[in-house]
């Protein structure tokens, strides 16, 4: 199966991933997620500037900004069988549009490693065949058909 894995760079957890993956037999291609200059689905406290920051954020379309520049990158013009999304900060639907034109039998994952209190993780759930959390109280709190239970896997050298 051919992969493309979208995961932060922090720690490194997707290399533990990657490798395992291909340990698995699974041809794996990464693909770094960045980070925007500011995101508005953090859960900031006030209620009136994360509402503001939001219509700012979509009005400028900044999501779809940022990732349009890299859906040119020739990594997204072939074909996979897989998409794998770890966290999906920065994730915007314009990626598996554009991913389905050459993919049409293109499976995609959603798995998210932090709590929703804190990011709302789960408002791409829609653009996802399945999506994963590692906190079961979320999965519990979401009550989404889509949305399964998978704890955070553990390493020895932490």
């Amino acid at each position: 199966m051919k992969i493309l894995l979208v995961a932060p760079v922090y720690l490194n957890l997707y290399k533990i991933i990657k490798d395992e993956l291909v340990a698995e037999g699974h041809s794996v291609v990464y693909f770094p997620e960045g980070m925007l200059p500011w995101n508005p689905y953090y859960r900031y406290p006030n209620p009136i500037k994360r509402w503001v920051l939001r219509f700012l954020f979509e009005q400028r379309n900044m999501g779809k900004k940022y990732w349009v520049d890299r859906l040119n990158d020739s990594l997204f013009n072939q074909y996979y069988d897989l998409l794998f999304v770890i966290q999906g900060v920065t994730f915007h639907p314009c990626v598996t549009e554009r991913m389905r034109k050459y993919n049409r039998l293109l499976k995609t994952v959603l798995y998210i490693w932090d709590s929703n209190y804190s990011y709302d993780f789960f408002r791409n759930v829609g653009y996802f065949d399945k999506v994963y959390s590692f906190d079961f109280r979320d999965v519990q709190l979401f009550g989404h058909a889509k949305v399964g239970f998978l704890p955070f896997f553990g390493l020895k050298i932490y």
